[in-house]
Parts: C-alpha cells; sequence; structure tokens
C-alpha cells in the first residue's frame, strides 16, 4: 500500500539516515526478493470529513494482520473483513467474531486518542438533532465523549456496549471505559480489592496527589495521563508520579488514565 513506499524506497536506495519512529507502514522488500512479508504493526486510516466525493464518508479503520475493521460514524456501525479470505471486503464478521472486533475497536480508539485526531462533530442544524452544544443528539452525553470512543451517536446513554453493567451514562459520569469491562480486571497477581488508586485533594485547584494501596503496583504502571471532558490528552508520563501539578489548567472534570501492561484504570478529577 502507499504507506509502505517510502520505508521500501528508503531501503532500496540504502538510505543509512534512521527512519521516524512513527511512521507508518514498513518496507516491502522481502516481498520484491521472494522472501515473506510479515506486517509488525497495525495501519490506521482516519479521515473524520465529508469532501466532494459523494461516496466518502466520515470513517476510521486500522488493519491488523488478515483482518480489517472499519467505523462508519455517519451510521456508528462497525465493520470487520477478514483480508486474507476477503480482499473485496464483502463479508462483515463482526457479528461472528465480536471479541476480534471489540479488541480492534479498542486498539483503534486508544490510537486516535494518543495521536489526538481530530474527530467529527454534530451539525446542529440539523432537523434531527434538537440539543445544544455539547449534546447536540441531547442523549445526555457530550458528543465529543462520544466519538472520541468511537461510540458514534446512534449509542445512546442506556447502552452498554461491553456488557459490564455499566450503560453509557455511568461510563461516562464515572469516567470509565464504556468498550473495555477489564479495565479494573486482576493486573499480574493482584485482585480488583488490591487495586486501590486514590487520587486527592479531589476536587483540587493546583495540583493532586496519587496514592497506591500497594507500591508494587507502581512498579507496573506504563503510562499515566490526564485527559479532558473532550477526551484530549492534556498530559501524558511514563512513569508514576505521586504529585501532579495541573496550575494552567481550566475549571471542569478532567480524566486520569492509569495504564498497565493490560488493562488500564481511569478516575475522575474535579478541578475548580
Amino acid at each position: 500500500v502507499e504507506y509502505d513506499l517510502f520505508p521500501t524506497i528508503a531501503e532500496l536506495t540504502g538510505s543509512t539516515i534512521p527512519l521516524p519512529s512513527n511512521i507508518d507502514g514498513q518496507s516491502l522488500v522481502p516481498l520484491l526478493t521472494g522472501n515473506t512479508f510479515n506486517r509488525t504493526e497495525p495501519i490506521y486510516f482516519h479521515s473524520p470529513h465529508y469532501d466532494m466525493n459523494p461516496n466518502k464518508k466520515p470513517r476510521s479503520a486500522l488493519v491488523d494482520g488478515e483482518y480489517k475493521l472499519l467505523v462508519d460514524y455517519e451510521t456508528g456501525n462497525t465493520y470487520l473483513y477478514d483480508l486474507s479470505t476477503d480482499i473485496g471486503e464483502n463479508t462483515d464478521l463482526s457479528a461472528s467474531l465480536p471479541q476480534i472486533t471489540l479488541d480492534l475497536c479498542i486498539k483503534l480508539r486508544d490510537h486516535l486518542k494518543t495521536v489526538n485526531a481530530a474527530m467529527p462533530t454534530l451539525d446542529p442544524s440539523n432537523s434531527l438533532f434538537s440539543g445544544t452544544s455539547p449534546d447536540v443528539d441531547a442523549d445526555g452525553l457530550d458528543d465529543a465523549w462520544e466519538f472520541r470512543e468511537l461510540l458514534s451517536y446512534t449509542y445512546g446513554p442506556n447502552d452498554d456496549p461491553d456488557n459490564d453493567g455499566d450503560d453509557n451514562l455511568t461510563e461516562f459520569t464515572n469516567g470509565t471505559d464504556p468498550y473495555n469491562a477489564s479495565a479494573t480486571a486482576i493486573i499480574e497477581g493482584f485482585s480488583d480489592s488490591e487495586i486501590v488508586i486514590n487520587l486527592y485533594p479531589n476536587p483540587t485547584i493546583n495540583s493532586f496527589n496519587i496514592k497506591l494501596s500497594d507500591e508494587l503496583i507502581q512498579k507496573k504502571i506504563k503510562a499515566i495521563r490526564i485527559l479532558n471532558s473532550e477526551s484530549k490528552i492534556m498530559y501524558s508520563s511514563n512513569k508514576y508520579e505521586k504529585t501532579i501539578r495541573i496550575d494552567y489548567y481550566n475549571k471542569g472534570v478532567y480524566f486520569i488514565q492509569i495504564n498497565f501492561e493490560n488493562n488500564q484504570i481511569t478516575k475522575k478529577l474535579v478541578i475548580h
């Protein structure tokens, strides 16, 4: 694909300049030399806008191994295709392979958050919508949060995509993950009851502290992020910090994400 052209040409020309670490795609030279080509990282596609092409709608996708996941923001539908047997993308497997669909959806969503991708917005002048900013569809959920979580506008406050017993309104209010029921699952031997993470003071003004129930958990943290109500990453660190200053943040609700190897715990923080 076109994403692979740059690294392929770089290798063919014998370039000794290291490629950027965040480059999409990889060299196709193995294919050109009769060897086996294995894609090691997913390729992401993101187009949140309309243009003059009537067939182009706001969509995001990723290709990971033989699977392609496609999210259509206009309809809220998610499609899964096996490109190894269905290169024409004619058969949607999302219903028959729900776990793969969910895993890839979370991977796509997390990538879009990491790169702070621009997301679609709802048109308040559309006759279908009766609300006002920031909740144009008047469903009780912040529109930016819905799109950022890849829920689209077709999911309402009473829906429960991850079937964990908490509907989307509860997930939004608590700052938890609407797509990942295992966000507070066991972390390398620690039971749920032992994984206690407290933020204090909360509400706060210019700083907050992170208190862990067990100091060993500190070594298992992979990243700590602060997201605003629109899911924009305001702060990110790959190590545990007991105290984080927020002097210049606007007043409002923020979400503190603490990421482990395979899990994530999210806590809500109020700045006033």
